[in-house]
């Protein structure tokens, strides 16, 4: 099976999910951009050989649409992936394929998001409806993009992830000395991941200390609200390696994703996998908590609910907080990349018999 897969940089969390999924498929990636200047440079891989064929745009082409991507879905492919729907090159490639009915697969990395805008989802609609088949992260987003896109189509759901199996499995055999009040948070400093209702709540009472990893260039912003604010309970690390992240995560006694919207949220899953317990509001943490935790899902936007929320887990007896512990370190083995391949191929299966 030849499939193209259209993304838009490299990035550790995928990169080991493009090399396993070319192992069982003929597999080219094509790559909008070579790096990403929001983030930090030593985020990105050096180049190697991959079981898959990776190609570049040219830079030139930098407008809405790409002429390069256009004449490589003309190619015989067995299906194409559309990685990121709302690019605009990727936007121009939906509509030319679905004018030319060339069979292709739209992904979406979690939750679709309606918004107050009429002709904003409106255009969305436009853009994602006319598949022949859907890959949506979380079995708990796929509401959303039937929502879009209606009932009648194949929609998939797939188990999002940046570990493979058996970091998973490495990551439970670790005992770890955890800190009870420290509070762990990751994500770049934007206005939907809400690290400013971190901050408000951080400045309830409490003896709690609050450690903002990969808020990334705009560190600076972060750490001047926290001054501003006479937090001295806030540090902010501007970016860390994988490794070193997990060292967190294995250190914290409590991870928070306070984010407005987040479509998925792969921060979850490793917290989750290190067994570090979580309070959240989207994503990945309604994908993991809604049916057995619900009490650990915080009200978006609200730095009291969030507040109300963590010290909620807190006053937990030790018993309480390992079994939650256990709880997503066993929920996380029904996430790996392992996972995320298998359930694409059945779906590339599924889609090229239609």
């Amino acid at each position: 099976m030849r499939i193209l897969y259209l993304t838009n940089i490299h990035n550790p969390y995928r990169d080991e999910f493009f090399e396993q999924l070319g192992w069982e498929c003929d597999l080219t990636v094509l790559f909008e951009e070579r790096v990403d200047d929001n983030r930090d440079a030593s985020w990105f891989r050096e180049a190697k050989e991959h079981s898959y064929k990776e190609v570049f745009l040219p830079e030139r082409e930098n407008g809405p649409t790409s002429r390069t991507m256009l004449n490589m879905i003309r190619g015989e492919w067995s299906l194409v992936v559309v990685g990121c729907y709302n690019t605009p090159k990727q936007m121009a490639a939906i509509s030319y394929m679905h004018t030319r009915h060339i069979p292709y697969v739209l992904n979406s990395d979690g939750m679709v998001f309606e918004t107050r805008n009429w002709l904003k989802n409106n255009m969305r609609r436009h853009v994602l409806c006319g598949a022949d088949a859907y890959l949506v992260a979380g079995e708990t987003c796929v509401p959303s993009m039937w929502r879009e896109v209606g009932r009648t189509v194949l929609v998939v759901s797939y188990p999002f992830s940046s570990f493979t199996a058996a970091k998973v499995a490495d990551l439970a055999d670790i005992a770890p000395k955890r800190d009870p009040r420290l509070v762990l948070i990751v994500g770049q400093f934007e206005d939907y991941k809400g690290l400013d209702i971190a901050l408000e709540a951080a400045e309830l009472p409490g003896d709690l200390r609050f450690r903002f990893v990969g808020s990334g260039w705009k560190a600076r912003k972060l750490e001047t609200l926290a001054v501003e604010k006479e937090l001295s309970s806030i540090e902010v690390v501007p970016f860390l390696q994988p490794d070193e992240l997990i060292k967190e995560y294995l250190r914290a006694g409590l991870f928070v994703l306070p984010s407005r919207q987040e479509c998925w949220g792969l921060v979850v899953n490793e917290a989750a996998a290190c067994g570090c317990p979580i309070v959240g509001t989207w994503g990945a943490a309604v994908e993991f908590l809604s049916h057995d935790y619900p009490q650990f899902l915080a009200e978006p936007g609200s730095a009291e609910s969030l507040a109300l929320t963590m010290e909620s887990f807190l006053v937990r007896p030790e018993s309480e907080k390992r079994a939650y512990s256990a709880f997503l370190q066993q929920k996380t083995c029904n996430y790996t990349i392992e996972g995320m391949v298998c359930a694409h191929l059945d779906l590339f299966d599924e889609a090229v018999k239609r």
